[in-house]
């Protein structure tokens, strides 16, 4: 429990929050509440990395266009 008055640090206490934040946005897709194909669209935008990609079955980025 966060409250316990442990002393996670900056570093664990931005873990924690990012955790906790997770679960709640993915259970809200789980229940609709979030629409998943805009939330898939968010990961699309936001996810480079072709194994963090994999992780929600989006296909591998495209490779940066160079002038």
């Amino acid at each position: 429990m966060i409250g316990s008055g442990r002393n996670f640090g900056t570093q664990g206490k931005q873990l924690i929050q990012t955790g906790l934040a997770s679960t709640i946005v993915l259970a809200q897709v789980d229940q609709v509440e979030l629409d998943p194909k805009r939330f898939r669209s968010w990961l699309d935008q936001w996810l480079a990395r072709a194994d963090n990609r994999a992780l929600f079955d989006l296909p591998a980025p495209l490779s940066p266009k160079r002038p």
